[in-house]
Order: C-alpha cells, then structure tokens, then sequence
C-alpha cells in the first residue's frame, strides 16, 4: 500500500478530490465510513491509499479528527468565516446574519462580516450603514470588487487558514473571491432583475489554496435562510452574544437580559454601549425560543 496524507479539496457525487504533496487525486471512499456513519467532507485531513500513481487514483482510508465540523455547508477544519452581505442589492438580512454568527460562535470560529457593493451607496446610506455597526463586536469591513475597497484588508486575514465565505445570493460573493485571487476562479452571475435575489452561482463546495498565504477559501453555494444550532435554547442564547460578556453583572444571577430589573445588559444599550440592533435581534430570537415551549 502506498499511504500518502492530504486534504480534501472538493467532494462532487460520492467522489473526493484530495491535495497531497501538491499533487491532486481523484478519490473513492472505503464503505467502512458508511456503517460508521461518517462521510467525507470538504476540508477533511485524510490518509489515502493510492492507486494509480500515473492516473492520480486513489482510496480514501482514513478521516483525522476535526477540529470544526459544518453541517451546512458540509465543512471542516474551519478556521475562520467570512459572511458576505450587500446593504442595497439584495437588502442585508439582519436576522440571517445573526443567527449565521450564533451558529459559528457555537463552532468556535473567528467571524468577519464583509459588506460588499458598498460603491452602490451614497451619503445617506454610508451614514445609516456606519450606525448601523457602531459598537459591533466583530470586525465589519465594508468592501467594494468595483472600486478594491479594502480587498488587501481581507487577504491580510486569509494566511495560514482555511477560511469561508458565506452568504445568501446575489451579494457579489464569487465576484470578491475573483479579485481576492486576481483571476476568474468563480461563475458569476447577476441579480435576477424581477426578485433581487441572486442566482445560485456555486454548486459545490470546494477549497482553494492560496499560494501567497498559505491558506485555503472554502467558496460554498449560497443561501437565504438558515436554522439556528440544535444547541442553542432561551437559557443559553445569551451565551453566544459575546457583546454581553462585560455587562452581564445584573441584579438577578440568572438574568435572560429581557425584562428583568437591574439587568447589566440592557442599561448597556441604554447608554450605546451595546448595539441596539444586536440586542434587539437578541430579544426576537428569544422571544421565538419561548414561544415554540409553549
């Protein structure tokens, strides 16, 4: 057997393409992972046993633990994410945003929000966009493809990982990845013109190393929607707002942070300490939580 080490950059009907010694092969799975229900994923470190050295074929025979593991979209070993939104075209989903960062919070990845298409707005929007994120407690970067704006601030972020960039449709997500790697790697399209929504350019997942920085890109087909974590309930909600970290001295040791007296957090967005979006978003999500118990 030859048994060489790699990362599988992309997963395409049941078969694995896996980088080893930077060389790629073309890769089966050992049904063994069925019956031990675990399936290969994009990102997985891996041992393989290869096959055909001449025609790059090979099997996989080993799965190493994962550091992360996404379930949508089907990731691993992340280290960071990269969720892509537009303001105007599509209008940004506030709540999809955050229920995106309560779910890579549970994951223990670092989070960056990308604003792209920021060269569509003007003064107004710039104004109500800038309040929008004051005292958000996440690095937001407002980016431009059309104009480079901050295009160097995101490469300076990608070395030594594997990051993701996520995000709903049409928000300019494979146009960013194109600049980033200073060519057409991505299928773009544009907005549907009747909806405003985009459509769907990525169909698989897949990882992309970057020389420069000695990292990868996962790029992951878009969404709109998303549930938040099975791990999350009312109780423990509050935990993965890191926000409320320094002002969670409340009256009440248990404090939900909603209409309890003396609560450390809510006098913390009374005075602009917190963002009122980021609280407001809290209370809607809890409010949902307590309403499914009854």
């Amino acid at each position: 057997m030859n048994i060489v080490d790699g990362i599988i950059v992309k997963a395409i009907d049941g078969f694995y393409y896996v980088i080893c010694e930077k060389v790629e092969y073309f890769c089966k799975s050992r049904k063994k992972f069925r019956f031990k229900e675990i399936e290969p994923k994009v990102g997985d470190n891996v041992s393989i046993n290869i096959i055909d050295k001449d025609k790059k074929e090979g099997v996989i025979e080993k799965i190493y633990d994962r550091t992360t593991d996404f379930i949508r979209p089907q990731l691993s070993n992340v280290t960071q994410v990269f969720i892509v939104l537009s303001y105007k075209e599509p209008k940004i989903n506030l709540e999809l945003l955050n229920k995106l960062i309560i779910n890579f919070e549970v994951l223990g990845v670092k989070i960056c929000v990308v604003i792209n298409k920021c060269d569509l707005h003007d003064e107004e929007s710039s104004i109500e966009l800038n309040k929008l994120f004051e005292k958000f407690p996440y690095d937001v970067l407002f980016v431009s493809v059309k104009d480079n704006l901050n295009i160097n601030c995101i490469k300076e972020k990608l070395s030594k990982n594997i990051s993701c960039f996520c995000g709903p449709s049409g928000v300019g997500k494979s146009s960013l990845l194109n600049v980033i790697f200073d060519k057409n790697v991505m299928e773009t399209s544009e907005l549907s013109c009747k909806i405003k929504r985009g459509r769907h350019t990525t169909r698989f997942s897949q990882l992309i190393y970057l020389k420069d920085f000695d990292g990868y890109i996962a790029d992951t087909p878009g969404f709109t929607s998303i549930e938040i974590s099975k791990d999350i309930n009312q109780y423990n909600l509050k935990n993965y707002f890191i926000d409320f970290y320094n002002y969670d001295n409340c009256k009440f040791r248990e404090c939900n942070h909603i209409t309890e007296h003396g609560c450390g957090v809510k006098h913390a967005v009374e005075i602009g300490e917190i963002n009122k979006m980021r609280y407001d978003m809290y209370v809607k999500i809890y409010n949902k939580f307590k309403e499914k118990r009854r």
